[in-house]
């Protein structure tokens, strides 16, 4: 069987993982501001280059973008709920540990109940697994929560940037069409080109 020393062990080195987990939680908070940013960005451009009044192309190029914007805000939303609105717990300081053994003394010395210097230690790490315990499922739920959160900040993102590919596709495709026009008119305009310059 484990001992209680292992067992408490064992909850501290949980705990510590939580605490580990939030901050790699909060460093990967910045790829997504990045990405949204970047994706409104390009949206607002191919939006404002549409000439008017728009055609069916432009039509559809606008819905693609009005989508894209759709989802940065849902990613919006989803990021501001991962990075707000989460209590975590975190370790005892030295000082408020001295403190629960002065309560603890306290308490013992008022009913006049005679304890030992190690049944205090003793009792004291019994709090402290306890914290150990209450602390770790409460941070684990928080994080829990974020990562499920981020998750679905992350989808949105990547819908918006399926959205901004299509309308930038169809936006490219449109100018590359608009250029040969040109060209065909051109072509009608001057027929014989190159050969009545001599060339």
């Amino acid at each position: 069987p484990m001992s209680r020393e292992k067992l408490r062990q064992e909850y501290k080195a949980h705990w510590e993982a939580e605490l580990k987990r939030r901050e790699q939680l909060n460093q990967a908070i910045g790829l997504p501001i990045t990405l949204i940013s970047g994706l409104g960005g390009a949206g607002y451009i191919l939006g404002h280059e549409l000439q008017h009044p728009l055609s069916s192309r432009g039509i559809a190029i606008l819905l693609f973008v009005a989508l894209s914007w759709l989802c940065l805000s849902g990613a919006v939303a989803k990021l501001m709920k991962m990075i707000f609105g989460h209590v975590y717990a975190f370790p005892p300081t030295p000082k408020s540990l001295e403190e629960n053994r002065t309560e603890l003394e306290d308490y013992y010395r008022a009913r006049n109940e005679v304890r030992t210097a190690e049944d205090l230690d003793a009792e004291l790490l019994e709090r402290l697994q306890q914290k150990y315990i209450d602390d770790t499922h409460q941070n684990a739920s928080c994080n829990d929560l974020r990562s499920a959160n981020l998750y679905d900040c992350k989808k949105l993102i990547v819908l918006a940037l399926a959205s901004i590919a299509v309308a930038g596709a169809a936006k490219a495709t449109d100018h590359l069409s608009l250029i040969n026009l040109r060209a065909d008119f051109s072509a009608i305009l001057n027929p014989t080109g190159d050969k009545a310059n001599g060339r």
